[in-house]
């Protein structure tokens, strides 16, 4: 499976891109507001990518984890997972490498997973949540026209000992 953007291009998350991604998913600055992140060695990316792979074997994965393109360069991931027992709900998520932030591409790719989810997939309603200290990504979940339904308190990120409140956003689909 292959999805185009306007700008890039998102292929199936897998061992193929382990280099690219362990520098994004095991750097602190970079998953600063994240709750499982950062990786804390190559092992542990190891297995999520291997668990990627097996994911995208499956007749109908639980979760599309996607490597983002921009050209020839492996710039981040974007992921929608349908695990749901009803599988009518997806959550969407996403991470840019901190080199290519504030450019639109998480919008990008995480617009084409919105449109991937309620058309492939049949979805009624896709999910975000992000810490309430991370404004790019609030921003962008209000830049795929979602809107905020809950604050639950009590996140707290992998890479922190601090705790804040996560906010949740949604949006429907008819």
């Amino acid at each position: 499976m292959r999805i185009n953007t306007e700008r890039l291009v998102l292929k199936p998350l897998g061992m193929d891109h382990f280099l690219t991604a362990h520098k994004y998913l095991a750097d602190a600055e970079n998953t600063l507001y994240m709750k499982y992140l950062p990786h804390e060695d190559e092992a542990e990316t190891i297995r999520f990518l291997t668990a990627c792979e097996a994911e995208w074997q499956k007749v109908r994965p639980a979760y599309y984890e996607f490597a983002v393109f921009l050209g020839e360069t492996h710039i981040g991931g974007v992921a929608l997972y349908n695990d749901t027992e009803e599988r009518e709900t997806g959550e969407l998520v996403w991470i840019i490498d901190k080199n290519y932030w504030g450019k639109g591409y998480a919008a990008e790719a995480a617009k084409k997973l919105v449109d991937f989810g309620a058309e492939q997939l049949g979805l009624k309603r896709i999910i975000a949540r992000c810490d309430s200290n991370n404004r790019m990504s609030k921003r962008i979940m209000e830049k795929l026209g979602m809107k905020h339904c809950n604050t639950i308190p009590g996140r707290k990120n992998r890479g922190s000992d601090e705790i804040h409140e996560e906010y949740e956003y949604e949006l429907l689909f008819s």
